[in-house]
């Protein structure tokens, strides 16, 4: 791969790991020959994947405001098998790209090309962070998020970013948004959002939760905004994911709820019910 030279102008070598093909017992340790050459499809049904690394980053320091900072690239990818489910992997990779808001168009099975590609897209006077995985599998679903930090060069701090989505592992079908039933308020949701953001924020009181949150007049803790980033679903259940500023200050994160699949029954469409197995 290329060297990236960074504005400060000493170049650092890309280095790109191919960090080994996931066995059945989830075992790794094949190298890269293995990885492009042995696939093995588990009789479980388990996702096969590899996990691409790339560390493209400079230090850089100067005189004055700037002082020492960081530049470049450093990334993560668990990428699908395309042999052992081609229509599920073409879907994780499609969401993956579209949600880095990145212009590959090259062959989704090159995950090398991509990296590639995203190390270009980042500017040359920021530090970037992308982490890709794999979180959560059923023999009927599985998980994927993605997590994201870019800190501009002088910036008074980064931005970090948080989303997942579950696959459908038949057709490769997303269940996000879609597989609520919720309808602005008239649903247990608000309520479950409420308590939620109550435990994340450690407070008892309507108030006290109230004083916690910025959001516009239209909204009450009564009436609270559903994230804006798509739920997703991991073993400790349905994943509801405010995002920095979102409605809240900086310093409180990104705010989390986790609704318990078991407490899920009455949000769920028919068709999120059957594929997630909840009564």
């Amino acid at each position: 791969m290329k060297k990236f030279t960074g504005k400060c102008g000493v170049a650092c070598a890309t280095v790109l790991v191919i960090a080994g093909l996931a066995s059945c017992n989830g075992k790794s340790g094949a190298t890269d020959t293995d990885a492009k050459d042995s696939v093995e499809v588990c009789e479980s049904d388990t996702l096969v994947s590899n996990t691409f690394t790339l560390k493209s980053t400079e230090n850089c320091k100067e005189e004055g405001f700037l002082g020492d900072y960081l530049i470049g690239l450093e990334a993560s990818i668990e990428a699908p098998s395309f042999d052992q489910n081609p229509v599920l992997a073409r879907a994780i990779m499609e969401w993956v790209i579209e949600n880095l808001g990145s212009s590959y168009q090259g062959d989704l099975k090159d995950t090398d090309a991509l990296m590639k590609q995203l190390q270009a897209e980042v500017d040359e006077m920021e530090y970037k962070q992308i982490e890709v995985k794999k979180v959560y599998e059923t023999p009927k679903v599985v998980t994927y998020i993605l997590n994201t930090y870019v800190n501009p060069v002088g910036a008074a701090h980064g931005g970090a970013t948080a989303m997942g989505a579950t696959f459908r592992k038949s057709d490769g079908k997303v269940f996000g948004s879609n597989m609520i039933l919720d309808k602005d308020g008239e649903s247990p949701l608000q309520a479950l959002l409420k308590d939620g953001l109550k435990k994340y924020f450690e407070v008892s009181s309507d108030d006290s939760l109230a004083e916690m949150l910025m959001m516009d007049s239209s909204y009450s803790v009564d009436y609270l905004p559903k994230p804006a980033t798509a739920p997703w679903v991991t073993d400790k259940g349905i994943v509801f994911c405010y995002q920095q500023y979102e409605i809240a200050c900086y310093a409180a994160g990104m705010p989390t709820v986790v609704i318990p699949l078991k407490d899920a029954g009455s949000l769920l469409t028919p068709f999120a019910k059957e594929v997630l197995d909840v009564k």
